[in-house]
This record gives structure tokens, sequence and C-alpha cells, in this order.
């Protein structure tokens, strides 16, 4: 990736990771003045139409300080986008769009295409929640593929067939570096479509694949693709019933041969004590690997205990979600004097694991052994408010041995 495409990552990823189909997003840069609050669920049909004309002027206006425009949950349809055309295609300042759930629609999807295809300048486009579907991704990615960087099609109603067209874009040159498909129903078929084109788009680094029922059949085509392809940091495959053979596949090629993947997220996949054995083993030859997530995977005390071994092992990963896996204080045992060696770990969301008293203080007395963790979630574990006390004490001493610059002091989840 060149410098050009890097400085340009560092400056649109917040808008991404705090979730692009969200208001707050103008939160994100202090430069932003476009009062994009306004302009969201209007109350009644005037106030509706008066946004409408808004919007236009908004973009009409080519202010140097618009860079992200807002037009969510403004109930446009492919005929009253057209309202919208000519001002998006005289635009050049506008960086961000985010027009997510709307009534877009496979036309209105087709007329966005073709405001935006001499555009120079958008770099994050947001159309989730639009029901698109095959043909008007086609259209959008096609026209935006030479110059957009962050991609959110979530909840498109895409199918097999739509992830067989985005494929087909991303085997082509292509400028994106992110691309989110989440909820797109686009199943094992369109996983495997996917995996195939991702080899060959050098690009891409983060790819959102929640909700889309991979299978195992999915994971396998993943793992090959991970094998290959030169780029890829950031893998959300959370919510894909993956199962133990998914994660046996994915682990393989993380163990053995790929050497790029810095974030993997298989929240939800029911892989069970067996997968955590897998991923375990790849963990422990693991050298680039820095966050994981397997929350409700039905791991039990004997997947945290293999979990555990790879901890005394691993020396890179530094955030690890192992909530909600019924581990129990046996399992917090292992994991616990695991960390009491591990000096790479610095967040640990262990919540919803039944530890209870005996769970608790074993989180204490790790603690006074480890001084390199900065972040616990360990709520609704039942454990006595006496012990929660006594782990916020440690937790916030080994904070204030960090540069104050590093982090920031956390009472919730670290974002996901």
């Amino acid at each position: 990736v060149s410098t050009q495409s890097t400085g340009i990552r560092k400056t649109l990823m917040k808008a991404t990771y705090q979730r692009l189909d969200s208001v707050s997003t103008t939160s994100l840069d202090a430069g932003y003045s476009f009062e994009e609050r306004s302009l969201v669920e209007p109350n009644h049909e005037s106030e509706f139409k008066s946004n409408k004309a808004e919007l236009a002027r908004s973009l009409s206006s080519n202010a140097p300080d618009l860079k992200l425009f807002y037009a969510g949950y403004s109930n446009i349809t492919p005929n009253e986008l057209d309202e919208l055309t000519a001002p998006l295609q005289a635009n050049t300042q506008v960086k961000n769009l985010n027009i997510i759930r709307n009534e877009l629609g496979p036309e209105g999807a087709k007329k966005l295409a073709l405001a935006l295809k001499d555009n120079k300048t958008l770099e994050v486009l947001n159309v989730s929640g639009n029901a698109i579907g095959p043909e008007g991704a086609r259209e959008l990615m096609e026209a935006i593929k030479d110059q957009v960087k962050i991609l959110n099609l979530d909840d498109n109603a895409l199918g097999p067939e739509g992830a067989k067209e985005v494929a087909a874009i991303l085997s082509e040159p292509n400028t994106f570096f992110t691309l989110n498909l989440i909820g797109n129903h686009i199943n094992s078929e369109g996983v495997k479509d996917i995996a195939r084109s991702i080899g060959s788009s050098p690009s891409l680094e983060t790819l959102n694949l929640r909700l889309n029922n991979a299978g195992k059949e999915g994971a396998a085509e993943l793992a090959q693709a991970l094998s290959s392809n030169p780029e890829l940091k950031i893998l959300f495959l959370s919510n894909n019933r993956i199962g133990t053979e998914g994660a046996r596949v994915l682990a393989k090629t993380l163990g053995e041969k790929n050497k790029k993947l810095t974030s993997l997220y298989l929240e939800t996949n029911r892989i069970g004590a067996a997968g955590a054995s897998e991923l375990a083993k790849a963990l422990e030859r693991n050298t680039t690997l820095l966050d994981l997530n397997i929350r409700f995977n039905r791991l039990g005390p004997q997947g945290a205990g293999f979990i555990a071994r790879a901890l005394t092992r691993n020396r890179t990963l530094t955030k690890l979600n192992i909530s909600s896996n019924d581990i129990g204080s046996e399992g917090a045992k292992l994991i616990c004097e695991a960390l009491t060696k591990n000096k790479s770990l610095k967040y640990l969301q262990i919540g919803y694991n039944k530890l209870g008293q005996q769970g608790g203080q074993h989180l204490i007395e790790m603690l006074q052994a480890n001084d390199t963790l900065i972040s616990i979630y360990c709520q609704h574990n039942d454990i006595p408010d006496d012990l929660m006390q006594k782990i916020r004490e440690k937790i916030y001493d080994n904070r204030s041995k960090k540069s104050r610059g590093e982090f920031k002091i956390r009472e919730s989840l670290w974002e996901y």
C-alpha cells in the first residue's frame, strides 16, 4: 500500500470503526460543519421536503468544510434521488457520503452510480440498508472502484448472486481497502466467490462478512485466500456457523502460512472446545495476530484451558475476547495462571462466564503478578463488589505505569 493510501487510511478509519451507519460520525472530525442531525427522521411531510431541498443546497454549495455528507434515514426513493444527482456530480469537496437506510433499491443504486462515476474526491461511501440487490451492487461498485477506499454495503439483499458481482469487481484493479458486507445472506457459495477474488485484490485490508452463513465451506475458502492475499489484515467472520471444522482450517492457515492478519473476529460460530484447541495451536506459532474475538462459542473450561496454554507461549496477542463461553471459575483459573506469564496481552474480555467469587479471586491473584493488562471486562460474573473494586484498583495501577497518551481509561468494552 502506498504512503498516500496509508495516510488516507489513518484519517478515514475512525469513521469506519465507529460504524458509519451512526449519526454520531460527525464527532469524528471537528472540521465537519454539516448539520446532519437536522436532516434526520423528519416528523412531517413538509419538513421532509424542506430537508430534501436543504440536502441539495448543501451539496450545491460545494463548501470547503463539507467533508461528511449525511443523508441517512430520509426515505429517499429513486425518483427523489434525482434532486441530488446534479449536486453530487458537481461537488468536489465531500469525502464521506452516508446515505444509509433509504429506499434506493436497484434503480436508485444505478442513479447514484451515474452521479459518482466521474467523482474524484469521494473516499468513503455507506449505502447500507437500501436493498440495492445484485444489479445495484454491480453498477455502484463499477462506478466507484477507482476512487472509493471504504465501502459499506451492509444489509442490501445481495444474496449469492450479489456476492458474485462484488467478487467480479474485486478481481479487477480497484482502490477498496475496507469492504463491509454484513447481513447480506450470501451464504457459503457467495463467501467462496468473495474469498477467491480477494487474492487478486492487493489493496483490500479489511473484510467484514458478519452474519452471512459462510459455514465450514466458506471458512475453508477464506483460509485458502489468507494464504495468498498480500494485504488482508482484518477479517470479521462472526455469526457464520463455521463450527469446529471451520475453526480448524482457519487455524491451520494462521499457524503455518498467513503472516499478515492482525485481527480475527469469530464470535458466535459454535467452534466449541475442539475448535479452541485448533486456534490455540495456531496462536502458539503465529506472530502477527494482535486481536482475537471468540466469545459465544461454547468453549467451556476445557476450551479455556487450550487458550490458556497458547497464552503462555504467544508473545504478540494484545486483545482477547473470551466472554460468554461458560468457562466458570475453573476456566478462569487456567486463563489467569497463563496471564501470570504472558506479557503481551493488554485487553481481556471475560464477562458472562459464571466466574463467581472464586473466579474473581483468581483475577485478583493474577493481577498481583501481571502489570501488562490495562483493561479487563469481567462484569456479569456474580463477582462480589469488593472483589470488583480490587480488580479496578489494580487495573488503574497498571494504567498509571503506562504513558497517559497511550490509551483512554474505559469502563466498558472496547469497540469491535
